[in-house]
């Protein structure tokens, strides 16, 4: 049945902060295997160059543009990996039986002229 203002505010309520438990057991639980497979090394407090030890700012944003490039190559060619929100949930939800088009938030024929697989089919 319908559920009435105190049942909504109970069950946003429980969902968020069981969401708030899962996510801070899945961050601790991520930091400890961190520590545990890869290991702060000793240093020694005479051989302190922490100016050596920080990459070049050009070598972080090089990184960063590869790794944005990739995705958005990867979003070219696969174009249902941008996840739209509702009109792509509506197609997973009903196993593509609703076309992309169909929905309010189709992808752009432009943005499908590369692809492998057209989601608006």
């Amino acid at each position: 049945g319908a559920l009435t203002g105190r049942e909504m505010v109970l069950a946003s309520l429980t969902c968020g902060v069981g969401g708030a438990v899962v996510g801070t057991m899945f961050h601790k639980t991520l930091h400890f295997l961190k520590s545990v497979i890869y290991p702060s090394p000793k240093t020694s407090s005479s051989s302190s160059s922490t100016a050596n030890d920080k990459p070049k700012k050009s070598t972080v944003i090089t990184k960063k543009l590869l790794v944005a490039f990739a995705i958005g190559l990867i979003s070219i060619l696969y174009p249902q990996t941008m996840f739209w929100g509702e009109g792509t949930l509506q197609c997973v939800v009903d196993g593509q039986c609703t076309p992309l088009a169909a929905t309010p938030h189709a992808i752009p024929a432009i943005m499908t002229a590369f692809a492998r697989v057209d989601p608006n089919l």
